[in-house]
């Protein structure tokens, strides 16, 4: 957003969700950190001007879990240590506080709501033939442009699954004030590359190049200098959060009723009369690579149902459509 700010601004909700990312570090950190918190708070002034309802800010994780060194948990109370980051976690770390630092200071007759979204390594489709810098590493891996891996354990979100969240924390009050954490798994870069080779990409490398040489190569190679704090290090990326406010996403919810009531109506026909009940309703069950929806629905089989009746009352399965 240009200084000119929002002009007439007609929708109350606002999305802010660019900053620089470059994979090599620049000559001076201020080429990063000057554009991430100026922009910021040039945009958060706009939108104190335009009488704004909410602001919905793009952090990363970034913010939260870079510099510190005997750390492997961590949870949306975090902040990275700046006096120890690299330019890009630095200018994440800076730009979010700014924006914090900001609500707290606006006259009350001015205020407006924020919640920070706190992405991992985001990747997936994109809209446009630029790829952006994420999906460059994955790009990097299944060309073999990376023979081997640094041992760098790190989450990753899907694109589609963060665009979802920003609408729907848009519209959800309960949200304001919050940061959400945003990472379907943390993986190390080695086991991305051997579900990358599960999926056809032989190039994919799943060889780990030792730590101590990544660590003595970053002094000298500007591409290794932005992870030389995190090689080698697990993290641990609390999402409880996440997981309780996306839990009533109002489009998955929908779809996920839709199926329940189907699997309701199709036992129903080889279930005894009113026995058909939701013993457990819309829990969520934690997979390697994501993370599922479930509602257990139960009922009294009828007398000289056979394994057949069954099969054909239950075909086509609504989860299987879902």
């Amino acid at each position: 957003v240009a200084s000119r700010g929002l002009g007439d601004v007609y929708k109350r909700q606002v999305l802010h969700v660019a900053s620089p990312f470059l994979l090599e570090n620049p000559q001076h950190e201020d080429d990063l950190i000057k554009p991430a918190v100026d922009g910021t708070l040039r945009l958060m002034s706009a939108c104190a001007k335009a009488k704004i309802e909410k602001l919905v800010l793009t952090s990363s994780v970034v913010a939260i879990q870079i510099g510190h060194v005997d750390k492997n948990d961590f949870d949306e109370s975090d902040w990275s240590i700046t006096e120890n980051c690299p330019p890009y976690p630095k200018s994440k770390t800076l730009a979010e506080q700014a924006a914090w630092d900001f609500i707290g200071r606006l006259p009350e007759q001015h205020k407006f709501s924020l919640t920070v979204l706190n992405p991992a390594l985001v990747t997936g489709p994109m809209l446009s033939d630029d790829i952006g810098t994420s999906n460059e590493l994955i790009f990097q891996m299944i060309t073999g442009r990376m023979p081997a891996c640094p041992r760098l354990h790190m989450g990753v979100v899907d694109v589609r699954d963060v665009a979802k969240a920003h609408v729907h924390v848009m519209n959800e009050p309960s949200t304001d004030g919050m940061r959400i954490i945003m990472s379907q798994n943390e993986l190390l870069f080695s086991n991305i590359g051997k579900v990358l080779r599960s999926e056809g990409f032989a190039k994919a490398p799943i060889h780990e190049i030792p730590t101590f040489l990544i660590k003595f190569l970053a002094l000298f190679v500007s591409q290794l200098k932005g992870i030389r704090p995190s090689v080698g290090k697990v993290i641990r990326l609390n999402k409880k959060k996440a997981m309780k406010y996306f839990k009533n996403n109002i489009k998955e919810t929908k779809e996920h009723n839709m199926i329940v009531d189907m699997e309701r109506n199709d036992l129903s026909r080889i279930c005894e009369p009113s026995s058909v009940i939701i013993s457990k309703k819309k829990y969520v069950e934690e997979y390697k690579h994501l993370y599922h929806y479930v509602t257990t629905i139960k009922g009294v089989i009828k007398k000289n149902i056979s394994i057949k009746n069954i099969i054909q009352s239950m075909m086509p399965g609504g989860s299987v459509i879902g």
